[in-house]
């Protein structure tokens, strides 16, 4: 998870979206498909802010349960996103 607390709306930021679909859309999906006797050959959701690439740089500080005891001050460069980034 990404500290965002020195990030400003509007500034660091545009949206706060993260397309994440939810276990009742699911349930929802595969009961509308029984329901209609279709079939269902595969769910696929990818989940595109855990993958996509930084266009920006973005640098964070080293999680508090990784830091590496050699190299304590360094900050970690980002070059993909993950949850919670902003």
């Amino acid at each position: 998870m990404a500290k965002s607390f020195h990030q400003q709306a509007g500034l660091d930021y545009g949206e706060t979206f993260n397309p994440v679909i939810k276990p009742t859309t699911v349930y929802t999906v595969c009961s509308l498909a029984v329901s209609k006797g279709l079939s269902i050959k595969q769910l696929d959701v990818n989940n595109a802010f855990l993958q996509g690439f930084l266009t920006e740089t973005v640098c964070m500080e080293q999680p508090s349960r990784f830091i590496n005891s050699a190299r304590p001050n360094h900050v970690c460069k980002l070059h993909r996103s993950f949850y919670g980034l902003k």
